[in-house]
């Protein structure tokens, strides 16, 4: 059985390279030194992405930032504070298995992805997970953001909580009203990250300011 065995082995690791890899990396004999080193190395990298999640919630208004209030049962469709139910594409389910209640979100619209098209930052556990809006924000929220008023000509929207956001472009809020519930989401690769989207009107205007 043992020759059997000894035999086998190398065509194994012949015919599987991450095998092979994950063997010469991490031999069954390595020095513990060298595991350690290993080890040092993981968390450094660790770290390093925990700097970068930081300095994101640095650069962000606070209001940008979401926490995740609740998972569905299933495991497949996750709820913010404002009550909105976000689903996970199917690529992603293992990925939120670990997450949870009060964990840091930020949401991110990407415009060039066929399905998904929200990209899902767990900033608490460093991961990220691609999904679609599925169930509008909860109106009895405590959480909810919405349109307070319209001014400047439609180019400046006042949130519930005394939020000023600008836009450079006058008229961008024409259809916008009073009363509409928005959820703060990012858009990358704009002047400015910061976007409105509107769930009544069904818009997302992006590039905006924040002033207090």
């Amino acid at each position: 059985m043992y020759k059997f065995i000894i035999y086998i082995l190398p065509v194994v690791v012949a015919i599987s390279p991450t095998f092979a890899e994950e063997t010469i990396s991490l031999p069954v004999k390595a020095a513990p030194k060298a595991i350690s080193l290993q080890i040092k190395e993981k968390e450094a990298e660790s770290l390093l992405v925990k700097k970068n999640e930081l300095e994101l919630l640095d650069v962000l208004d606070h209001r940008w930032i979401h926490q995740l209030s609740n998972m569905n049962e299933n495991g497949y469709q996750i709820v913010l504070e404002d009550g909105s139910i976000w689903e996970i594409g199917y690529w992603w389910h293992f990925r939120v298995q670990n997450w949870d209640q009060a964990d840091t979100i930020v949401l991110t619209y990407d415009w060039s992805s066929t399905f998904c098209h929200v990209k899902i930052r767990n900033v608490s556990k460093g991961s990220t997970a691609w999904g679609n809006l599925y169930s509008y924000p909860k109106v009895d929220s405590p959480n909810l953001q919405w349109v307070q008023s319209v001014e400047d000509h439609y180019s400046t929207i006042i949130l519930n909580d005394g939020c000023r956001v600008e836009s450079p472009y006058p008229g961008v809020f024409k259809d916008w009203k009073e009363e509409d519930i928005v959820i703060t989401i990012r858009v990358e690769g704009k002047k400015t990250p910061y976007a409105l989207w509107n769930i009544f009107v069904g818009r997302i205007v992006w590039e905006l300011t924040i002033d207090d």
